[in-house]
């Protein structure tokens, strides 16, 4: 071997060696790609954050600003929304609504007073992240109905203006979609109440409307929230000094309504009730038709005969119809007896004594 191949080959790199290099190498990939993005993406709009629970990534219309900072209406406080008050009262998870992880994203509620229904109603503001996503690009339907369950859920909490939390539940959702909402979008929910029904059952009209485009309809719902006992015995003063309001206006009371007092209204239209028996015939414009009513005697008489003339066909054609099914089922019942009776008869052929023996002819055995 010559002294020329003496020399030894260099050491490999170690591993930390190859670890360092790979660091640079990725550093220096990095910050090319940020300065390519510097370079070519548009630099992002100034956004407006609405009470600390939008993204401010996100771009939101400027009446979310103004709706945040009005002074009207009462804000609702949904402190038993936060994961502390459910941690603490023994919650099993977080709020499906109004957590930071909700794919619908709610603000505080608002309670604003409705000359229109003698009612109030709530407001907030909604953003539909991209977690509601149903088809491409687009809200899943069932958020959207989700909305209209909280808020129903919400007027019916504050339907006396002041918040009674877990006083009933939504038993009726009745939902109808006109628009679809795109992903990151930012719309108004409104609850608003419109009557008392049956003493519990609050009548609650939800929608989903868009007041950057001239309050544009995306959803509406019918709505009942059922009261529980208590809330419904509070509820009662309202209710009827609202009756009353409503009375003394002129508007006349939703015969829905209860009260502990009956209210006299006049209605605008007589209603017309039908006595079952044609030939009771009581004073002109009393009792059969309503009072007030413009039928009179002459007229009434016509309507019967002529309700009489309609009703003899269809009595004999009913009774036709008896008195076929009853000839039906008296063949029928002949022809299961004629067969029962062959039966037996068959039956007492094949079992009588002289069977297989032959019968006896002039003395002779005729097997």
């Amino acid at each position: 071997m010559s002294s020329g191949d003496s020399t030894k080959p260099p050491a490999p790199p170690t591993i930390e060696e190859e670890l360092a290099k790979l660091r640079i190498l990725c550093e220096d990939r990095a910050a090319e790609i940020v300065a390519l993005k510097e370079k070519y993406e548009p630099t992002a709009t100034t956004t407006v954050k609405a009470a600390g629970t939008y993204d401010a990534s996100d771009e939101i219309p400027a009446w979310v600003e103004a709706f945040e900072n009005s002074i009207e209406g009462q804000v609702v406080d949904d402190t038993f929304t936060t994961s502390s008050y459910r941690d603490s009262n023994r919650f099993k998870g977080l709020d499906f609504l109004h957590s930071p992880t909700s794919s619908c994203r709610l603000s505080q509620y608002r309670v604003f007073d409705t000359p229109q229904t003698n009612w109030n109603k709530v407001e907030a503001v909604v953003q539909f992240t991209k977690n509601a996503e149903g088809a491409k690009g687009w809200v899943h339907r069932g958020a959207v109905n989700a909305l209209m369950d909280d808020a129903a859920n919400f007027a019916g909490f504050n339907v006396s203006g002041e918040l009674n939390l877990f006083s009933g539940f939504t038993k009726q959702v009745f939902t109808t979609y006109s628009r679809p909402v795109r992903i990151g979008g930012v719309l108004k929910l409104i609850g608003q109440v419109e009557r008392v029904k049956n003493r519990t059952d609050i009548i609650i009209t939800c929608s989903l409307i868009d007041p950057s485009y001239n309050n544009a309809l995306h959803a509406k719902a019918n709505c009942i929230f059922v009261m529980n006992e208590s809330a419904a015995e509070m509820l009662e003063p309202l209710v009827a000094m609202k009756q009353k309001d409503r009375a003394n206006s002129g508007a006349g009371a939703p015969a829905e309504w209860n009260t502990p007092e009956p209210w006299s209204v006049e209605m605008s239209k007589p209603s017309f009730e039908t006595v079952p028996d044609p030939a009771f015939r009581p004073p002109n414009r009393v009792g059969r038709y309503g009072l007030g009513s413009r039928i009179d005697d002459d007229l009434a008489k016509k309507i019967d005969e002529r309700t009489a003339r309609t009703f003899v066909p269809k009595a004999g054609s009913l009774i036709k119809n008896a008195e076929k099914h009853v000839t039906k089922k008296r063949i029928e019942q002949e022809r299961v007896r004629s067969e029962a009776e062959e039966e037996l008869e068959r039956e007492r052929v094949r079992n009588h004594p002289a069977r297989g023996m032959g019968r006896v002819w002039g003395g002779r055995s005729d097997s």
